[in-house]
């Protein structure tokens, strides 16, 4: 069985999937990959906590699991922060995307404030971090390469101030 055409399902003897070609355009424009890092980013962080669901029952956990939701859209941005910045691209989303989660998690924390105010704390928390996020975009060019890397990981560090605080959205 040999290749078929460039946009064929099909490669060499094997014939295995061709992901480049035949995934969707739109996958990649929004960073498949960097979801995907996102997503298990917040799932093994949040591991400890969705770990104590069965025994309290997942009904009432609605609001921490909207937050962990938003920390993945979160760790997804930085992730294709990064990526944009290593590539060396001049348009930067950044601007966009952390302005729109930090209007997210701020909304998503005052809507939480009466009814789970733990997770509002998380939510305000992770609006805080997309601001940061903004705040690294705005200097990426004064800074190393290094440096602007460790600070936007840095900004996903902003929820173990709940940790000093002694809140936790339990």
């Amino acid at each position: 069985m040999g290749s078929v055409s460039s946009g064929g399902l099909l490669r060499g003897a094997g014939g295995f999937p061709d992901c480049r070609s035949d995934a969707p355009t739109w996958l990649g424009k929004i960073g498949a990959k960097e979801l995907l890092v996102g997503v298990l980013f917040t799932a093994g962080c949040a591991a400890p906590t969705l770990s104590h669901f069965a025994a309290a029952g997942i009904a009432g956990r609605w609001p921490l699991i909207a937050c962990l939701a938003f920390f993945a859209a979160l760790a997804w941005c930085n992730c294709r922060a990064i990526e944009s910045w290593e590539a060396g691209k001049r348009e930067s989303h950044v601007p966009l995307q952390a302005g729109l989660l930090s209007l997210a998690g701020a909304m998503m924390a005052a809507g939480l404030a009466l009814i789970h105010p733990g997770a509002a704390a998380l939510a305000a928390v992770g609006a805080a971090s997309s601001l940061l996020l903004l705040m690294v975009d705005r200097i990426r060019y004064r800074i190393s390469t290094l440096m602007l890397r460790t600070l936007a990981d840095v900004v996903l560090l902003a929820p173990v101030v709940l940790l000093a605080w002694g809140a936790h959205p339990a």
